[in-house]
């Protein structure tokens, strides 16, 4: 009798024993793997109050990225920055100016994709009147300066307004589509 009792409380124990030792292991597992998943999501270099330019292939400015905090994560090769200003440059068109909240940078650079408010602004110059634009979460190709955005957009210039769903741009041309919903208003300046 005092056998099976001690056999029965052996295997019992053994029991505990071998699943406390399964269920360590598994956290072990755990814990190795979310580690893992936060040194991959660390940032690998950050910069403030920071002015980046970016030259084409013939070495001539492209365009100037400044702001306030950029953060850049080594995993995705993408970066964050916050309060982001561009100024986009050409020399046979205008000049425009970009501020947003936040921006997020793809890899390798392709696309700026500008969060929260966007306010855009043409630089004047003797050919061009100013323009403003107003929308939020608007995408840029940074290779042709194509803009994009599916929000809410007013577009602003000395005698006329107008708002719209939607626009794409082409900041180097000045090209600008405003893609349903359309709303103007022109108003004659006396001179």
């Amino acid at each position: 009798m005092l056998n099976k009792r001690m056999l029965v409380w052996g295997a019992l124990l053994c029991a505990i024993v071998l699943t406390i030792w399964i269920e360590r292991d598994a956290n072990l597992t755990f814990e190795t793997s979310a580690n893992q998943a936060e040194v991959n999501q660390k940032i690998d270099y950050y910069l403030e109050n920071f002015k980046i330019t970016q030259l084409n292939a013939q070495g001539k400015k492209k365009y100037t990225l400044s702001g306030v905090k950029l953060m850049h994560y080594r995993d995705t090769d993408t970066a964050d920055v916050t309060f982001p200003r561009l100024l986009f440059v050409d020399e046979q068109a205008a000049q425009w100016k970009v501020n947003a909240d936040r921006a997020w940078i793809s890899k390798n650079s392709d696309y700026i994709h500008l969060l929260g408010t966007v306010n855009i602004t043409r630089v004047i110059q003797e050919t061009n009147p100013p323009l403003d634009i107003v929308t939020s979460n608007l995408k840029i190709r940074t290779q042709d300066h194509f803009a994009e955005t599916p929000e809410q957009v007013t577009i602003q210039s000395p005698g006329w307004q107008a708002n719209a769903q939607g626009l794409t741009a082409n900041l180097t041309t000045g090209q600008f589509s405003l893609l349903s919903k359309v709303k103007g208003r022109y108003s004659h300046a006396p001179q």
